[in-house]
């Protein structure tokens, strides 16, 4: 989690879940869902009720998965990874 991160749409918190990952092995058991509950807990209990994230369009998976958590698409944002010749776009959730 981190505080006071403003998020690239007005209408969210600014408090930011700014990386949750399971490797891929570890995909399928409910490891990433435990850790989503336990962060949004945690939230809650410091006063903290609503969060936002970022996600790679392009990863399906992820986007699905905080979706199917109760996460709404609320905006989007694009960058470029390092020095790549692209943008990437990311969905913002909250």
């Amino acid at each position: 989690m981190s505080s006071n991160s403003r998020a690239p749409v007005d209408i969210v918190s600014d408090l930011e879940i700014v990386t949750l990952y399971v490797q891929p092995r570890h995909h399928g058991r409910g490891i990433g869902r435990k850790l989503l509950k336990t962060g949004l807990q945690y939230c809650s209990d410091i006063g903290r009720a609503s969060t936002w994230l970022a996600v790679n369009a392009e990863n399906e998976k992820a986007t699905a998965f905080y979706i199917a958590s109760g996460f709404e698409k609320v905006g989007e944002t694009h960058f470029r990874i390092a020095t790549g010749p692209t943008r990437t776009t990311s969905y913002i959730f909250a």
